[in-house]
């Protein structure tokens, strides 16, 4: 064996810290321990302070009572030390090391400490630093065995399972080496293909450890660790006892290490055990971070419950169809660019089970999904396959802060729970860490954080006019500003917001995805407050504000409207009205707000279709509905005109009339008739009490009797005589 190890002993005024010298080779315990027991009896004389002087003396090749002032060299400037050791050819320029003990075991496999007083050796191994360590009694050679076995027999499974541990771990390493040190893409394949527990990749280590040999001698894997004359007196139950537990210990130790391989290189974590209540998609909002996954990447766990084999950490943007869209670093980009890759392959692996050729199966699978890679800075994801559309490729370039938006919009992307997740990709937050920013309501302004707000704003006449700005941090007053088309100017009066404060505050600010100047944030938020004022007026007024936009998003114009719409189809319906009657040259979108958030009320660009009036064929009950419908107006008081109003959308004034408001119930009345076909210009106007009379006589009753007539002429008729009995 040629392991290296460190000897030394404890520093007496330091306990967590070590005085040691390093021996490159022969430093297993089944070797070192006879050797310093020989050295100890025989050279030192049982002396142990002797025994650490002399080890602390020089750096070794390797240490032996036997070496002779005549022992053969193996490397230039090695120099024997009679009865102890051979000195390495680097001892001239070395020096007692002084380390703390974690690095000691971290620097070597084996660490042996003499304890002078009680003349034992303390054995540390760095792969089983979850067990006390072996403790070793100096004796000399043939008054007591000095194995590890006779001093702790119950060490014996231990130091194997350690010695396991670090076989596995090796051959973890070597794997690593060889699978995850090449190109990086496929690099992330495979290391998603380990985290997702793909079949094709190793599951245990490439060898299944020593065979299952039960002879005189201990197989080369456990020499180190027990020592043949250990391994001899051992029973053959007892001999296959230790190699299950070596060979248990390799397997669980490999797996461990290519999973935290896999995570590193992934950046990678998992949720299990940790406390991510946090991060669950019912605490999530705009600025948020939360780990999202594709809707089609659940499986049914062991239990029945939906599992994700690995969920991306990101920040949500925005929704688009209901489905999130969320920024990502460039690190979580490339995981998903990677489980990509991996869906593709396992897809195509099905197709081939299905019996599909590989031709076949490849036109297939690029027919199913996507292909996606990096171009530098850039993904490309190609669709031209799926789609038939040979410009279907798609380039997805970072922001101006690095991160990348990975088909937000088109994907079906869902936040979820992260403990549903069996491998995370990305950095997860600690507990008030994850509102990374937020988004301002009324223009859409990005900032580090909503406590910094307007509270005052005064107008100030002049060329330009100036705008004189209070700003509160929570509800203590901290700067002024004076804004103008001109620009702006802010001062600080507040000790509680420093200029570093403002500059930070800018500096997370983003309008439209990209740096925003001072101007603009302050614009922002003199804009905040304004519009915030009018909805809270609109609200008290019974009114809904709404607003319309440029295709920027800039506010053109404001209006409250009264009454509020009561449902979905009279917001359509104020939609309709305000696109008609507010037109303006750029004008894109109306919408109206709930009290949290903007709503679509109707897009002034976009196209409305109007049903051709001409192509149909009203039918009696149809027209008879509407005409006695239309009646009914005349005798609802202004309350019940109101209600009507609001289930129309249509805006009212408080100052209006009962009669104006009902000549603008009667007019949407008559527009919903045209636009259902029916010849509205060519019906009359009922009255009240002639809409109950057609209802009536519709519905199987007979007319109201009126006064019988005659031919006989009446007696107002000047040009008939008088009638005589």
């Amino acid at each position: 064996m040629s392991t290296d190890c460190l000897v030394g002993v404890l520093d007496p005024d330091q306990p967590d810290t070590v005085r040691v010298r390093y021996v490159h080779f022969d430093g297993a315990p089944g070797y070192i321990l006879p050797a310093l027991d020989r050295i100890w009896s025989s050279t030192c004389s049982h002396d142990t302070t002797a025994l650490v002087d002399g080890l602390l003396a020089h750096q070794w090749s390797y240490l032996g009572g036997d070496v002779a002032a005549d022992t053969a060299i193996t490397f230039t400037g090695e120099q024997p030390v009679p009865g102890i050791g051979m000195a390495s050819e680097f001892d001239a320029d070395s020096q007692v090391e002084v380390l703390p003990m974690p690095a000691a075991v971290d620097r070597v496999r084996w660490v042996y400490l003499i304890d002078p007083e009680h003349a034992t050796v303390t054995v540390h191994e760095s792969g089983n630093l979850d067990r006390p360590p072996t403790r070793h009694h100096l004796t000399a050679p043939g008054q007591q065995a000095s194995s590890i076995e006779e001093t702790r027999p119950v060490d014996l499974v231990a130091a194997a399972r350690g010695a396991g541990g670090t076989h596995g771990r090796s051959l973890a390493d070597t794997w690593a080496h060889d699978a995850l040190d090449g190109a990086r893409a496929q690099a992330q394949v495979t290391a998603l293909r380990v985290l997702t527990a793909d079949p094709s990749v190793p599951q245990a280590p490439p060898g299944a450890g020593p065979a299952p040999e039960l002879g005189i001698s201990a197989p080369a894997e456990l020499a180190g660790v027990l020592g043949s004359p250990v391994w001899s007196r051992l029973t053959p139950t007892r001999r296959s006892e230790i190699l299950d537990a070596w060979r248990a210990a390799a397997h669980d130790a490999f797996a461990d290490r290519v999973v935290e391989h896999c995570r590193n290189l992934l950046g990678a974590a998992g949720g299990a055990g940790r406390d991510l209540s946090h991060l669950r998609p019912d605490r999530l909002r705009i600025g948020g971070v939360g780990v999202f996954a594709g809707d089609w990447a659940a499986t049914p766990g062991p239990s029945g419950q939906m599992r994700l084999p690995v969920g991306f950490v990101g920040v949500l943007t925005g929704t688009w169809n209901g489905f999130a869209v969320f920024t990502c670093s460039r690190a979580v980009a490339e995981a998903i660019v990677a489980d990509q890759q991996v869906q593709r392959e396992r897809h195509r692996a099905r197709l081939i089970d299905l019996g599909r050729g590989p031709d076949d199966a490849d036109r297939d699978l690029d027919e199913a999904m996507a292909t996606m890679r990096f171009d530098r800075d850039t993904i490309v994801v190609d669709e031209t396959a799926a789609t038939g559309d040979p410009d279907a490729v798609t380039r997805i370039g970072p922001d101006p802060d690095g991160r990348y938006v990975v088909m937000g919009g088109s994907w079906t992307w869902q936040a979820v729970d992260p403990h549903d997740c069996d491998t995370i990709i990305g950095d997860l937050p600690a507990p008030g860490a994850q509102q990374r920013f937020v988004e301002l309501p009324h223009t859409g302004l990005r900032a580090p954080h909503d406590r910094l707000h307007v509270t005052d704003l005064q107008t100030v006449a002049g060329t330009p006019p100036t705008s004189l700005v209070t700003l509160a941090l929570d509800d203590t007053p901290v700067a002024e500003a004076r804004t103008s088309a001109d620009g702006a100017h802010l001062s600080l009066p507040s000790a509680t917001f420093s200029r570093g404060d403002w500059a930070a505050y800018l500096t997370g600010c983003r309008q439209h995805g990209r740096p925003a100047s001072q101007t603009q944030v302050l614009d922002a938020l003199v804009t905040e407050y304004q519009v915030g004022q009018a909805a809270r007026q609109a609200a008290a007024d019974g009114a809904v504000l709404t607003r319309l936009l440029d295709a920027d998003g800039t506010i053109l114009l404001l209006r409250p409207v009264w009454p509020a719409p009561r449902d979905h189809l009279a917001r359509r319906r104020l939609g309709q009205r305000l696109r008609l009657r507010d037109p303006h040259p750029r004008g894109h979108l109306w919408q109206w707000w709930t009290g949290t958030a903007w709503h679509h009320l109707a897009s002034v660009t976009g196209s409305r279709t109007v049903a051709d009036p001409t192509g149909r064929r009203p039918n009696l009950g149809q027209l008879l509905a509407f005409l006695i419908a239309g009646s009914l107006y005349e005798s609802l008081d202004r309350d019940q005109l109101v209600r009507q109003a609001a289930d129309d959308g249509i805006p009212l004034d408080r100052q209006m009339s009962d009669d104006q408001i009902r000549a603008l119930v009667r007019d949407a009345h008559r527009e919903r008739g045209r636009e259902a076909g029916l010849p509205v210009d060519d019906l009359p106007t009922l009255t009240a009490a002639d809409g109950l009379e057609l209802g009536r006589i519709a519905t199987g009753g007979a007319p109201t009797n009126h006064p019988a007539t005659t031919d006989q002429p009446t007696p107002s008729d000047p040009d008939q005589p008088p009638t005589h009995r």
